[in-house]
């Protein structure tokens, strides 16, 4: 819940959105929207109110890592379902859902037909199932920084795009 975080009116003094890639838009969430791990959100404060942290309530559970052959972690790893849509690229905001920082270049990629055992994002791109690198906005430059060979913080979120030959695409983010 971000209304303990944030004080104010929503949608005067802040705002919450979600991308949906089938729709090609951000659709505004209102209080009684419930926030899912591995989802990425932007929140924007609207007003001059002072900054704030947002955290996560003491009841939130990190998400049961699923185990696979196609996991690069021992204890497995979070699949984040990826939307396709009719174009030959669909973007996803996605978030890390796990409290410790990961590395980029341990996310696998898995679908219904060319990564069925699991791709290396490198090997997903060359298929034509998901780009090979995410995308982060940092704040501090005002734009986007691509994500290569750099580690994830807990709970942050990123872009990654699905491409026109995936089938069913998740991402998968090693639990450790």
């Amino acid at each position: 819940m971000l209304a303990d975080d944030i004080y104010g009116e929503l949608n005067k003094d802040w705002a919450v959105f979600r991308y949906s890639p089938a729709q090609g838009r951000y659709i505004a969430l209102g209080l009684d929207d419930t926030l899912q791990p591995g989802t990425g959100y932007w929140v924007i404060q609207l007003s001059d109110l002072n900054p704030v942290s947002l955290d996560l309530p003491p009841s939130y559970i990190q998400p049961t890592p699923v185990t696979s052959t196609a996991c690069t972690s021992p204890n497995g790893c979070y699949e984040a379902p990826l939307e396709t849509g009719s174009g030959n690229v669909s973007w996803n905001m996605l978030a890390h859902p796990f409290d410790h920082a990961i590395g980029w270049v341990g996310m696998r990629v898995v679908d219904e037909d060319k990564c069925k055992n699991g791709c290396i994002l490198a090997n997903a791109e060359a298929r034509n199932v998901v780009y090979n690198q995410g995308w982060q906005y940092d704040p501090e430059k005002g734009s986007y920084q691509t994500l290569n060979n750099c580690s994830l913080n807990a709970w942050s979120g990123y872009w990654i795009a699905a491409l026109r030959d995936a089938k069913n695409p998740k991402l998968l983010i090693p639990a450790d």
